[in-house]
This record gives C-alpha cells, structure tokens and sequence, in this order.
C-alpha cells in the first residue's frame, strides 16, 4: 500500500528502484534503490534493452497512442506517448524477477522508504538533499555540522539545531551511555556516530571525554 507522506510534493525527489532477486537467498521480489532519477533518465539508463517506436516503417510519425516502448525480444513494455513520456513509471521486464521504477519521496510505500533508510545507513551513494528527506520522513535528524563551545556543542541538523551540554561531563560517560542518550535525542545512526567523533576532542589536558578511555 502507497501512503502519502506529509511533505513538499514541489521538493520532492525523485527516486528509481528495482524489483529482483536479493537478499540472504537470493529470493524474487527484493526491492533495492538504484539511484536519483525520473522516468525518463530511467529509460534513457536502459536504453540499451528498450526502444521506443513512434513512427511507422515509413517513416510516418505514430498517433500518440500507438506509440510503444519494446524490449529487445519487440515485447511491448509501455504503450502510449503519455504514459512513455511521463515523470513516473514502471518498466516491466519480468514482474517480481526483474522491474525498474520511479517513484517521488512525497508518495512512498512503507517498503520504499525503509529501502531507502537501509540505503542511507549503508551510505549508498544519494545527495544530500535525499539524506535529508529520508531522515525527516523518518522522524530523524541528520547531522550537517558540530560546533564546540566550552560549555557545550551545538550540533546542526536538516531542520534545526540542538544544544548538548559538555559541562563537567568529561568522563563521566562511555561512548554507549552517550550513542544512547543521542538516540533519544532523535539523531539517526551515522549522526550519532559523527558526534562522538567531535565529543573525542572535548577530552582535557588529564582526563579523555569518555569514561572507558581513561
């Protein structure tokens, strides 16, 4: 089921992804992200297993009807300029064995965002802007920059920034204690990861930041 997420649909991103074999058994039907793209540089990506036939074998341009994008075996895939020509779609090549799609972040599936979070935690290559929305349309906040104050950190995120107070916290805590209390804070795995990187700096001349280091 497609549920309509509450964000910007004049933001929204566009996003492909393939439906084929994977997983630990290598089962049909897994869903992976394949990149950054609409419809049609999806099309122009496969162009060399698809064409699309708008003209007659004279030449004659088709009616926007008849028009037809073909895999290699001439098996109609797509049929009609409107549909062919589109920002979304579907190419498919051999249902749950082998499908390409689009789809926009304002208008994902459960399954499609929880395949895009599983991407961004495995840092597949995505911009920015995609990190940002999968962390927002998951309730997360993604780390843009750490500041260190003496006194505490303020840490940037996708929509707004938070305080963490350091004040007589040197070695008080272990990393865990802390990836935990960060965890509450609302801050995603690899946002969490990068501020203890900075808290690592916020050790003294006699004692290291966190409690298991010293």
């Amino acid at each position: 089921m497609t549920t309509s997420r509450n964000n910007n649909s004049e933001n929204a991103i566009f996003v492909s992804f393939h439906i084929g074999r994977g997983g630990h058994f290598n089962n049909p039907g897994t869903l992976s992200f394949s990149g950054e793209e609409d419809f049609q540089q999806l099309i122009s990506r496969c162009s060399d297993v698809c064409m699309i036939i708008n003209e007659d074998e004279n030449g004659k341009p088709l009616a926007d009807e008849d028009w037809q994008l073909v895999d290699t075996g001439s098996n109609v895939i797509l049929q009609g300029r409107e549909e062919i020509e589109a920002e979304k779609g579907r190419l498919e090549w051999d249902t749950i064995y082998d499908t390409d799609y689009v789809e926009t972040t304002d208008n994902l599936s459960d399954n499609e965002l929880e395949c895009l979070w599983n991407a961004y935690l495995n840092e597949e290559y995505m911009s920015d802007e995609l990190k940002d929305e999968i962390c927002t349309l998951k309730g997360m906040k993604r780390v843009h920059e750490v500041k260190r104050y003496p006194a505490n950190l303020t840490v940037f995120d996708q929509n707004a920034s938070t305080h963490i107070d350091i004040d007589g916290m040197v070695g008080e805590y272990s990393r865990d204690e802390w990836r935990e209390d960060l965890a509450e804070r609302g801050f995603d795995k690899l946002s969490i990861e990068k501020i203890l990187d900075k808290m690592e700096f916020c050790s003294t001349n006699d004692k290291e930041f966190f409690s298991e280091d010293n």
